[in-house]
């Protein structure tokens, strides 16, 4: 069974994505809205800064890295990383 996605949905992905820099993801209004009504979030207060200001966690990675091909990975690599060499 195959599916095919079509549809401004789809093309419009498509030319975000083409868009974003290596390591960044492009996301829409809509869904930025959505983030920031679930995202946990903190109220910091910061030295000379009022009024106190409300931050968004939307990502929580422990021990994670960035390789230099943009892909966040979990586990440590090494300079012999069979999916991107040369990323430490």
């Amino acid at each position: 069974m195959d599916f095919t996605a079509l549809g401004d949905t789809v093309n419009v992905a498509a030319r975000m994505q083409e868009r974003a820099a290596a390591g960044e993801l492009l996301i829409a209004r809509g869904v930025a809205d959505e983030i920031v009504a679930r995202a946990p979030r903190h109220t910091l207060i910061l030295k000379r800064h009022e009024p106190p200001m409300e931050a968004f966690v939307l990502a929580q990675v422990s021990g994670a890295i960035l390789c230099p091909r943009g892909t966040l990975h979990t586990t440590k690599l090494t300079s012999n990383c069979s999916k991107h060499p040369g990323a430490r």
